[in-house]
């Protein structure tokens, strides 16, 4: 439409740009071109580099180079799968956020969370509020103020939170789970339960 400068597109929609390094593809689109924002809704596949981002709804500004979909979407890269019911992904800074009933499924680690800064590079993931996360050896990490998880290092920080393992329960302000070198630390109204030692150790 050139009196407003959009336009409409209609089955199979694929949008390829190489100076943004925009892949898009839909069953329907719509382009303000004025504003620069396109919307695309039906088995939405957004692709970028290593990751891809699945959704029925998106909408992605050209300038900022942001989308963002909001009834339900899943973000796949190398080593991990997120999913919750709202989202954004910066094509810039490889950074996505997630909002709502979000799951991060990794082959090591399992998270719950309502909301998720997610950087695709570092395979690194930061939640706020509370958090519920399982590893692969089957420790419970839970927390009321967030976590931060470094899939690469199999690294975890677990803030105002609770690591329980079969041997121990381990509270306190700030919890570091290194499970690659399967070692804790606890600072700032720590307690630590021994199991086997019938054991409980409180300090700072």
């Amino acid at each position: 439409y050139q009196n407003n400068n959009s336009a409409q597109a209609f089955s199979n929609v694929h949008i390829l740009d190489d100076v943004d390094t925009l892949d898009l593809r839909g069953d329907y689109m719509e382009y303000e071109g004025n504003s620069r924002l396109v919307k695309v809704r039906g088995n939405v596949i957004f692709k970028d580099d290593s990751t891809d981002l699945y959704t029925e709804n998106l909408d992605y500004n050209r300038d900022t180079e942001i989308g963002y979909y909001f009834d339900g979407g899943k973000l796949v890269d190398s080593t991990n799968v997120l999913t919750s019911v709202r989202g954004y992904y910066n094509s810039i800074t490889k950074k996505a956020q997630f909002i709502d009933s979000v799951v991060l499924v990794s082959p090591d680690f399992y998270m719950e969370t309502d909301t998720l800064d997610y950087f695709t590079i570092e395979k690194q993931a930061i939640s706020n509020g509370r958090t519920y996360a399982l590893t692969a050896e089957k420790d419970t990490l839970r927390s009321t103020r967030g976590m931060l998880y470094k899939q690469l290092e199999k690294y975890s920080e677990i803030y105002r939170g609770t690591i329980i393992t079969k041997d121990y329960v381990i509270q306190g302000d700030t919890l570091i789970a290194n499970d690659s070198l399967q070692y804790y630390q606890g600072m700032q109204n720590v307690s630590l339960e021994s199991f086997e030692d019938s054991l409980k150790i409180y300090g700072n």
